[in-house]
């Protein structure tokens, strides 16, 4: 069966957090990522909107908005759409992985 992805994925296992709604954060694994969508690994059970934002970092610097495609147990698949330039109205909260990531 042929890939039928637009562009190829990249093996990341990176750390993020998810906004379930605003303000409200929630832990996850970037399995992989391409530059229209990424494969996410929840880490706890989160009921999700059809749309959402993706954290990368902690400071705003790099999220993205994200729509579900497909959900299976533990794994989301998404594709990404643009997010308007507005200030977010909070952050993801620190924790003992990302310290221990960037010491």
């Amino acid at each position: 069966m042929a890939e039928a992805r637009k562009s190829p994925r990249k093996v990341l296992r990176y750390p993020a957090w998810i906004e379930v709604r605003p303000g409200v954060f929630s832990s996850c694994t970037v399995a992989n990522v391409s530059v229209g969508g990424a494969q996410i690994l929840l880490e706890e059970p989160v009921v999700l909107s059809t749309l959402f934002i993706l954290w990368f970092t902690q400071t705003a610097d790099l999220r993205r908005g994200c729509r579900v495609i497909w959900r299976k147990n533990d794994k989301v698949g998404v594709s990404f759409f643009k997010l308007k330039r507005t200030p977010p109205t909070a952050y993801p909260p620190a924790t003992d992985v990302v310290l221990r990531q960037r010491a």
